[in-house]
């Protein structure tokens, strides 16, 4: 019989601290060490004027130049779904549970 896969999603708030990040790995391993396929899907931690926020990534690049190439504000904007999936990953593997970024 296959595993059911279970989609997870998240972002924001629910990523923003240690605490929190630690309560989603707790949710997720639930469901994976209860023979579960979670399939995890996460967006930018934090908000708007937090120094790791998408926006000020974004605004940093708009402070150094009127007209920032594209390709870079792709990058940055890449920056935050990066580094929630890596910090959400870390916490996994810390909870027990195999999972990569």
């Amino acid at each position: 019989m296959k595993s059911q896969v279970v989609v997870h999603k998240y972002g924001g708030t629910t990523l923003k601290d240690p605490r929190q990040l630690r309560n989603c790995g707790e949710n997720i391993c639930r469901e994976y060490k209860s023979g579960k396929r979670p399939v995890v899907v996460v967006s930018a931690m934090g908000r708007n004027g937090d120094p790791y926020a998408t926006d000020t990534f974004i605004s940093l690049a708009y402070a150094i130049s009127p007209a920032p190439a594209a390709r870079e504000l792709d990058l940055l904007m890449a920056c935050g779904e990066l580094v929630s999936a890596t910090l959400l990953a870390v916490q996994l593997q810390e909870l027990g549970c195999a999972a990569m970024a």
